[in-house]
């Protein structure tokens, strides 16, 4: 996942939701479904596919 600093165009998919939802989504405890997704959600599915945790 790239973002350029100062972009302003449209990205794939947006998550939302409290903080200890992301980073609880960001180390697989909870589902891309406890967070609101804009976008193309089938991106959330795959994250850990196409982003392996560190």
């Amino acid at each position: 996942m790239l973002r350029e600093p100062g972009s302003t165009g449209p990205v794939a998919v947006e998550a939302a939701g409290p903080a200890a939802d992301l980073a609880l989504f960001l180390r697989r405890r909870v589902p891309p479904s406890a967070l609101h997704a804009m976008g193309d959600t089938r991106l959330l599915r795959h994250w850990f596919t196409l982003v392996p945790p560190v």
